[in-house]
């Protein structure tokens, strides 16, 4: 009746029927009553098409990868940029076009899974850490690697921290591409001869930066808008050069066997009359070299910064342990005191590091099941310089295994002593938060052979911020596990919550309780269990959330 309605007596504007295909009356009629509803198996697969399309269209497929770190292809790669910071301190740049070389260092950094921990300043809060600079067509992208908790982090500014999967040997290889590289970019330099210095100091006060261009050195500043070079000079004597760029500050010669600042400003005191009254390196043989070294309390105090590493090595002897993603050699004094060189790319030592308090013995045990007990050190030479590192020693005294700890958000760390059925084992506890989303995890393993054989672990994830509703059970479970293992450990070394706390002592104050419960102490009652306590959190943070 609609059609037959439709089509009585209307206007047809411009010869062309408007609805309903106005033409043909009759036959529309005949196919709206020959109408037949579609057999249900049609239908069926109509309904999982639509299904199937929705599902596909409200998939994101690069949510996964933004889990981990974006990385261009090598090919597309023009050049690598990289810059070493030691201590604040900027070492030296480099640029690598090799294309093998940088396939090594993104084949290292492949698969990078993002931390919990942001990124929220142009470098890293490390004092220590290795700039990788990618130079592609259209941009730039810029990477900073460092170590921590014995792992391997990188950094991309304001984008976030990445945990990649690597072994000591191919992060070496990393810094070897860069040390290699900026050896090579200094190889045609050359140190200062004395006749060097003496057209230097003719000079005087005209003396500017440019004239040390041609030389090789290594720059001590801990800024860009200062600079403090050393060179090496011929004979056993260092140049120490102070400059904001545009005038010199200083331009002191000095002997390496004698303390910084003992020299003389080139530009206003006789050089030759220095050089007399001071021996040449050339004159010295090895065994007068240790005599020197012997002539003062300590042989440490004849090496300054500017001093070769072979010299360092003649006066202090082989290294008791290097430095992990750094170049430096340390020694362990006979007080237990530690002194640490740090090199430059040019082996010039660029910075000294003495600790005055000894490694202090925690406890013996053992934990490598040799049948001997290794002694527990507690190292804090490097606390100035923001870590400290819990050292284990085997039964002859060699280093068997450490970790490091520190203060900022993403060196926090907990270790104990355990006691399990009589045998020694060590705890790490990780209770992690970042902006309410949860990862706690424990590990008990030995020390067999240096390496970490995990015994036991468990982890458990949450968010306090209301997004999901807390497992009450689960977490009450976890906490329980990891409180029986710290009832039987006494705790060696945290920085957790950003406060060092150093054993030996009772693990008694770690207990999980999930401490941020008492940041709403309005929702409980007097005699609430800590799984109510979970369960009346839990029902707050959900409904504020929503």
């Amino acid at each position: 009746m609609v059609i037959v309605m439709k089509n009585r007596a209307q206007r047809i504007i411009g010869g062309c029927p408007l609805t309903f295909g106005e033409g043909n009356i009759k036959g529309r009629i005949k196919n709206v009553l020959n109408f037949k509803r579609p057999v249900a198996w049609v239908l069926i697969i109509s309904v999982l098409a639509v299904i199937l399309s929705s599902v596909c269209l409200l998939t994101n497929p690069a949510q996964k990868l933004e889990l981990e770190l974006e990385l261009p292809d090598a090919t597309s790669v023009l050049s690598m940029e990289m810059e070493q910071i030691n201590e604040g301190t900027n070492i030296g740049r480099t640029t690598v076009t090799d294309s093998e070389d940088i396939k090594t260092v993104l084949s290292a950094l492949s698969g990078a899974r993002k931390t919990l921990t942001q990124s929220v300043n142009d470098n890293p809060t490390q004092e220590n850490y290795l700039v990788v600079k990618l130079v592609l067509e259209r941009e730039e992208k810029t990477l900073c690697l460092y170590t921590q908790w014995n792992g391997y982090y990188v950094e991309e500014p304001y984008i976030g921290v990445y945990k990649y999967k690597s072994d000591r040997e191919t992060n070496v290889a990393i810094h070897k591409i860069y040390n290699d590289r900026l050896s090579a970019a200094t190889s045609s330099l050359e140190p200062l001869t004395l006749d060097d210095v003496r057209e230097l100091a003719r000079k005087g006060d005209n003396l500017v930066f440019g004239d040390f261009k041609d030389f090789k050195g290594a720059d001590f500043s801990s800024n860009f808008n200062y600079r403090i070079m050393g060179c090496s000079v011929e004979g056993g004597f260092r140049l120490i050069v102070r400059t904001d760029g545009k005038q010199i500050d200083s331009a002191n010669l000095e002997s390496i066997w004698e303390s910084g600042g003992s020299g003389i400003d080139i530009r206003y005191s006789d050089v030759d009359e220095f050089i007399k009254g001071h021996p040449s390196s050339e004159a010295l043989t090895s065994d007068k070299a240790r005599t020197v070294a012997e002539s003062s309390s300590s042989g440490r105090k004849n090496i300054e910064k500017g001093t070769s590493r072979e010299m360092v090595l003649q006066i202090m002897g082989e290294p008791n342990f290097t430095l992990s993603g750094l170049h430096g050699d340390g020694y362990v004094l006979e007080d237990g005191s530690t002194v640490v060189f740090y090199y430059g790319a040019d082996e010039l030592v660029y910075e000294i590091k003495r600790s005055d308090e000894p490694w202090k013995l925690l406890g013996n045990a053992d934990i490598n099941r040799d049948g001997l007990k290794e002694s527990i050190y507690l190292d804090q030479s490097q606390r100035d310089n923001g870590f400290v590192t819990l050292h284990i020693d085997d039964s002859s005294g060699k280093a068997l295994w450490s970790e490091e700890a520190n203060t900022s958000h993403v060196g926090w760390t907990s270790l104990f002593l355990c006691e399990q059925g009589g045998e020694d084992y060590l705890l790490r506890y990780l209770p992690g938060m970042w902006q309410g989303y949860c990862t706690y995890t424990y590990t008990l393993f030995t020390l067999e052979g240096g390496v970490e054989h995990v015994v036991r672990s468990n982890t458990i994830g949450f968010d306090v911020n209301g997004v999901n509703k807390l497992d009450a059970p689960k977490m009450i479970a976890f906490a329980k596990e990891v409180n029986a293992l710290l009832g039987q450990s006494t705790l060696l070394l945290s920085s957790e919550g950003g406060e060092y706390s150093f054993g030996p002592s009772s693990a008694d104050r770690f207990f999980e309780r999930y401490s941020w419960l008492d940041d709403t102490p309005v929702l409980y009652a007097v005699g609430d269990d800590l799984k109510t306590h979970l369960v009346k959190y839990s029902e707050y943070a959900v409904s504020n959330h929503r």
